[in-house]
């Protein structure tokens, strides 16, 4: 699994550094040989034991190109900064526009609005443009309880609340399943360990980045690319972060995603074309 930490570049160098050091080693081995039993030449020795290694060689690439994402350059495509302290949402969407191969709206009216968004705004504007996806919540609508949290406070006005009313109204409206349910850690991870799969949660960034500015809740959005078990971490990318591939315990995004004015709140996304139940069991119960 070192293609997760690497980026193109460098594994670039390490198989033309490998490749030297093979070619070094077989033409060794060949004038040896060569010298011993004289029945072949040189050059006819060489190349049967080169076109091997290159077909193996072949093959690892082959491999790594098969993995959802392998390459730095990859990440580099997929990764979107978000411009404003307010847009990590809009981000992490166009993060999920690229997975998908779908172009992105820049100018989209969700950046009028000038102020941090909803998971539900998120998904109908995904929804929108056809992408495939779920969104999971432990409370559908506006919870009265973010009433005490003060990064609500900033936006709790009745403006707000009536155009995230509407959206859940439209995704009534147009039959846009929202699954009411606390779901596992567990499952998420099952889930987007399939290379089919992504996911953008809501997590408290204070708890993820293990920061102490004396707030109680800070909602940030992250696009969830995989689980490698071997270390039981989750790989993403962060709007906030410069690019590149990130990694979080099961335990700490647990808890960061688990906090007070998060709702749970996830959407799932897949490319496959299966019914949601198969894709996601835990949306079938």
């Amino acid at each position: 699994m070192i293609g997760w930490s690497l980026n193109s570049q460098s594994i670039e160098t390490i198989m033309s550094s490998i490749e030297k050091a093979i070619v070094m080693i077989m033409e060794s081995i060949i004038t040896v040989r060569c010298s011993i039993s004289g029945s072949m030449s040189r050059s006819r020795t060489f190349i049967l034991a080169w076109e091997k290694y290159r077909h193996a060689r072949d093959q690892y690439r082959k491999i790594l190109s098969t993995r959802k994402v392998v390459m730095l350059d990859e990440y580099d495509y997929i990764f979107v900064a978000q411009k404003f302290n307010w847009d990590c949402g809009i981000a992490c969407c166009s993060m999920v526009l690229k997975w998908f191969d779908t172009l992105i709206f820049n100018d989209h009216p969700l950046y009028k609005l000038l102020t941090p968004l909803w998971t539900v705004e998120l998904y109908c504007y995904l929804k929108g443009l056809n992408i495939n996806c779920l969104m999971c919540t432990r409370f559908v609508g506006v919870s009265p309880s973010h009433k005490h949290i003060a990064w609500y406070n900033q936006n709790y006005t009745d403006t707000e609340l009536d155009r995230v009313s509407e959206c859940f109204r439209t995704a009534r409206r147009m039959e846009w399943d929202i699954l009411q349910d606390e779901i596992s850690i567990q499952d998420i991870a099952k889930f987007v360990g399939n290379d089919y799969n992504i996911a953008i949660i809501l997590v408290d960034s204070e708890t993820l980045t293990f920061r102490n500015r004396g707030v109680s809740y800070a909602g940030h959005y992250i696009v969830l690319l995989g689980f490698h078990e071997d270390s039981n971490t989750f790989l993403y990318l962060n709007p906030a972060d410069t690019t590149g591939l990130k990694s979080v315990s099961i335990n700490l995004l647990d808890l960061a995603r688990s906090h007070d004015g998060t709702d749970g709140d996830i959407i799932l996304c897949s490319k496959s074309n299966l019914p949601w139940p198969i894709i996601f069991p835990p949306c079938a119960i």
